[in-house]
Formats: structure tokens, sequence, C-alpha cells
């Protein structure tokens, strides 16, 4: 599994310099060393068993960075199971599908079904592209838009869920993603950005190993700064 990120992180790194980040919270550079430097020493191949994982390349946003990362479709079945999860109806509008990705055989299949009847599919919600990723029903969401269906029932999963249907590299690649977006928001709207460390994955989170202390205090440093915005190279 691919990981091309190095244009990304630098470019995240400028721009926290730039606006004082790491002077306001002196740890925060190293714990962000850390967690990049365990993902590329990990990049070992692993192979993906397509008929147990969605299988999906994420791009960043910066040049041509992205990277593959997959979710196991058994374990968020569990999870379901296990948490008694209803499902709900969701515009597909909302919903990020792999089109590129379909099977002639379960086109077949499905085709001949009515769409009322399908199983409610599976999301997960991407916090750092802030998507809702289709990991399971990508012909049932198919067939349902070609068949003119505005919604479709669905079970979604929280942010904090990828870590129950990740492995351990994919989760430390969402982590990290998460981190990046969350910390570039951080230093765009300091004073309107409520922010906070935590492990729940939400937004205005950042996960790791550090605290914020004197938050308040530092953001009022970053909003004094002249003002960064920030451009793709």
């Amino acid at each position: 599994m691919a990981i091309n990120i190095k244009n990304t992180y630098e470019f995240y790194i400028d721009i926290f310099n730039r606006k004082g980040l790491f002077k306001s919270f002196p740890d925060l550079k190293s714990d962000l060393d850390t967690q990049y430097m365990r993902l590329i020493e990990s990049q070992l191949d692993s192979k993906i068993n397509l008929i147990e994982e969605f299988y999906l390349n994420v791009f960043t946003g910066i040049d041509n960075d992205s990277y593959d990362i997959s979710w196991s479709i058994p374990k968020a079945e569990k999870l379901i199971k296990d948490n008694k999860i209803s499902s709900i109806d969701i515009n597909l509008n909302h919903i990020y599908t792999d089109v590129n990705n379909l099977e002639q055989q379960k086109l077949c299949y499905y085709q001949n079904i009515d769409v009322d009847s399908f199983a409610p599919v599976i999301v997960s919600y991407y916090e750092p592209i802030k998507k809702l990723i289709l990991i399971d029903g990508n012909h049932r969401v198919y067939w349902s838009n070609v068949k003119g269906k505005e919604n479709v029932k669905a079970f979604v999963l929280s942010p904090f869920s990828n870590s129950e249907i990740m492995n351990e590299k994919n989760f430390q690649l969402y982590v990290f993603h998460h981190n990046l977006v969350n910390l570039l928001n951080l230093c765009c709207n300091p004073l309107e950005w409520k922010f906070k460390a935590s492990k729940n994955l939400n937004w205005n989170t950042y996960y790791g190993d550090i605290e914020f202390k004197s938050l308040t205090f530092n953001k009022i440093k970053m909003i004094i700064k002249k003002p960064y915005l920030p451009k793709k190279k």
C-alpha cells in the first residue's frame, strides 16, 4: 500500500512554522515528526483482501500526494451489530463512491432487485476530507442512482469507528491526515476555532501525545501575526 505524502507534510509544516505554532507548543513538532516517521518506516507492502476490505486512494490536495487506505467490511458489520447501530436515510449526493470498482457479476445480480429492498449500505465519515465514504454497497448505490432514487438506507459510522475497522497502519494514516488538517484550521482561524487534544477524532481535535496548554493565550499570539493564506505548490 503506497504512501506519498512528503510534499503534503512539508506544505503543512511550512504553514505551522510561519504561524508560530511550534513556538507556542514546543512539543508539537516532535510529535508530528514521530507520527510521520512511523508512517514512512512502515511502508511495507501489505496485501488487500478485496473481498473483505474496501480500498481507496485518498488525495491530500497537495501536488499529487496520496495514500492508500482500506477498511475491513467484516469488522464494520460486527461493529454495527455489537452497537445496535440503526440505518438512516442518506442523500446519494452526499456519499463518495468508487465508481471505477464495479464488478459486472454484482451489477447483474442487483439489477433485477427492487432498490427499496436493498440492505443498508455502510458509510464512514472521513474527517480529513470531510466526506461520507461508502465502504460497503457500491453496486447498490449504483443502481439506486440509475433508478432515480434520491436517498439510500445507510449505517453511518463515526470517525472514531475507524480505530476499530482499520488495521493499525491505516489508522495511523487517518490520524496523521486528521491532525494536519485540523492544525491548519487552528492556524487560519485561531479565535473562532474551538480546538482541543482528544482521541475521539471529532472535527477540531488533535490525536497525539501532547497537551495544548494556555490555548487561549497562544491563539491570541497567532491572530496578531501577519495573516498567512496557504497556497498549493
